[in-house]
């Protein structure tokens, strides 16, 4: 458009961050697990994400009282034991300490639920008990800008004026702070601080002094 009906654009170019987070992974431990005949220990620390747990002699362990008169077998049903993706946990059929065997990862499966069995000569010794794991999410994704196209604002625009809004996207888990997104302007050039950004992505004018003939760039940032 012709240079006399509109001011400047304001070019900004789409970055996105390094986040160094982590994802803590616990058993969900909600009210404690009561049977009269199996007892669930809880895991003593949550797991985090790319750690290696897989030396662990166990994140949690069932027991069954039948133990006491007659050898009970144990064994995990369900996703990430005994369906895709198989073997992520595990559980020692005689001791019934169960091991992770891998890194976890809640982008790819948030919650895992497994059942635990307990078997006396080939048949159940007791019903079954879920034992339901949830990957807590840690902010381990950086935002992302999605296309950004320039921005227009007139000349004589007053302080607070809207000249546009960006939208920066998190892949963690929504509704938690975690995927609460913070935007601020890195760099400006010219350096002069003409605009700013609020919590909403929208960028407004800071000072009225703007001038048709600068072109301004804002490096924008969100967290």
């Amino acid at each position: 458009m012709p240079p006399s009906m509109f001011g400047p654009k304001i070019h900004l170019r789409s970055t996105s961050i390094v986040l160094q987070a982590v994802i803590a992974v616990i058993a969900n431990s909600g009210d404690k697990l009561v049977r009269q005949k199996r007892e669930w220990i809880l895991p003593p620390k949550p797991l985090t994400e790319n750690i290696d747990y897989t030396e662990m002699e166990f994140i949690a362990k069932i027991r069954s009282d039948v133990e006491t008169s007659d050898k009970i077998e144990y064994s995990l049903e369900g996703i990430g034991a005994n369906q895709k993706p198989f073997n992520v946990f595990v559980v020692d059929p005689d001791t019934g300490f169960i091991r992770v065997t891998q890194k976890l990862d809640r982008e790819l499966i948030d919650t895992y639920t497994v059942s635990d069995t307990g078997y006396k000569d080939g048949s159940d010794a007791e019903k079954k008990i879920d034992i339901r794991i949830k990957v807590v999410d840690e902010n381990d994704n950086p935002p992302v800008f999605g296309e950004i196209k320039p921005g227009n604002v007139n000349e004589l625009s007053i302080a607070g004026t809207s000249v546009m809004k960006i939208t920066a996207t998190d892949a963690d888990e929504s509704g938690n702070e975690n995927s609460q997104i913070v935007y601020t302007i890195l760099e400006q050039n010219p350096p002069h601080g003409m605009f700013d950004i609020k919590n909403d992505g929208t960028i407004f004018v800071k000072s009225a002094a703007l001038d048709r003939e600068v072109k301004h760039g804002l490096h924008p940032q969100s967290q």
